[in-house]
């Protein structure tokens, strides 16, 4: 009877244990689906923002001032943006934005924390975005232990459009994370590329007015209808006259981006500054743990507190720096020598320091090389016929250390003045 109990006990057991999970399941397949959903509400609600936001005139009807105005359309927008971060980010929310460098053909990621999302939003349209959407094409959707869910889009953009006309569309891959209560706790966006664009009519009318100081350049300088006569053309060119005003320059909007990381400048500046506040967080949680300390101490028992766990505990430091070490370096070489690119076994970069360096063939200062003039020869030198010296045959007619038998008469001037003759 026993065993026959705890056989029924155990089929239950395992009866309720396919329940559940097929119950998991289907809340995750439903789920899956639900985040898909709300994904695209944030597409949503960060392109409804340029059409509930109201103009600084509407706070300005009834009279009310400038810069009161401004603080008032400031909070407002900033509520709207709070409101957005709390619908869609968990309280462990993170964005990470993955800017792309031109210059560097490389990516320069940002990580924005829970409590910077709004600001962060809020500053992109502060300057000079007035609208902001995201698109997202071929997302895959995957589940994760714990109810979560991941959405992958490999072909994602965010376009940008600017109170200046221009529009500037940031192409790269979208990924997000959803906990159990469909909250977004990563959402990442790698930026591939960039581009600006300026609107045809735009830059028509920019260009109409040196268009037409060219076509009026044309008919003051045209020749005049009809065939010319020889005599004519034989005559000096006339001067080319010019219009009485200047030619005019095309006058394009100036852009709103940075061109090598296309982001707005007040953009970057808050990313920078997250990225600065981000790293002194610990130190932001140690004096909230002391209130009694002024910013000065805590930060000095801080540092003293992070040195001494080092000391104490070697482990806990970090494997490397972020920068290259000299340990890597074997002593007596440069750290250079890894970026030099220069064969193994180069005299100047391999061997004892005290080894004697290697002598080296040195080209004479003298110009005696035979592989053509030198800086200090004459340039007349090599036209000039020189007249052949006594000294060059017998060393030039020497054949094996043996004197030849021909040898040249000395000059009859050699010794002295020509003698005359006594008369015999």
């Amino acid at each position: 009877m026993q065993q026959q109990q705890q056989a029924q006990q155990q089929q239950q057991q395992q009866a309720a244990a396919m329940l559940q999970q097929q119950a998991q399941q289907r809340q995750g397949e439903k789920f899956k689906g639900q985040c898909l959903m709300k994904l695209m509400q944030f597409g949503d609600h960060l392109a409804g923002f340029g059409v509930s936001s109201k103009p600084i005139q509407a706070y300005m009807a009834n009279g009310t001032q400038r810069l009161a105005a401004q603080a008032s359309k400031q909070t407002d927008d900033l509520n709207y943006w709070l409101n957005f971060r709390d619908r869609f980010f968990s309280p462990k929310g993170v964005l990470r934005h993955s800017v792309w460098v031109v210059d560097d053909s490389s990516n320069k990621q940002y990580e924005i924390a829970f409590p910077a999302l709004a600001r962060y939003f809020h500053t992109h349209f502060e300057s000079g975005i007035k609208n902001m959407q995201m698109i997202m094409e071929k997302g895959t959707e995957k589940e994760l232990p714990n109810n979560g869910h991941y959405i992958e889009s490999m072909k994602s953009s965010f376009v940008y459009w600017f109170d200046n006309g221009s529009q500037l569309i940031a192409s790269g891959t979208l990924k997000a994370h959803f906990d159990a209560d469909q909250k977004i706790e990563l959402l990442e966006f790698v930026t591939t590329g960039h581009e600006e664009y300026i609107p045809r009519t735009q830059i028509l009318n920019a260009a109409r007015p040196l268009h037409e100081w060219q076509k009026e350049w044309r008919n003051l300088n045209s020749p005049p209808e009809g065939k010319q006569s020889p005599e004519m053309n034989k005559k000096k060119a006339k001067a080319m006259k010019s219009p009485a005003q200047p030619p005019p320059e095309i006058d394009l909007p100036a852009s709103k981006v940075k061109p090598n990381m296309g982001i707005t400048p007040s953009v970057f500046r808050f990313l920078e500054f997250a990225e600065v506040v981000g790293q002194m967080s610990p130190l932001f949680g140690y004096s909230h743990q002391n209130p009694t300390l002024t910013p000065y101490a805590a930060l000095d028992q801080y540092v003293a507190s992070v040195a001494a766990n080092g000391a104490n505990n070697p482990a806990a430091q970090p494997t490397g720096p972020r920068t290259p070490g000299m340990g890597n370096f074997p002593m007596g070489t440069s750290p250079a020598q890894a970026h030099l690119n220069l064969p193994d076994g180069s005299p100047h970069l391999s061997g004892s320091p005290a080894q004697a360096p290697g002598m080296q063939l040195q080209q004479s200062q003298h110009g005696t090389s035979s592989s053509g003039p030198s800086a200090n020869t004459s340039p007349n030198a090599s036209n000039k016929r020189r007249r052949p010296s006594g000294v060059k045959d017998e060393e030039a007619q020497q054949v094996n250390g043996t004197q030849s038998k021909t040898t040249v008469k000395p000059s009859p001037r050699i010794g002295g003045k020509r003698q005359k003759a006594n008369p015999a």
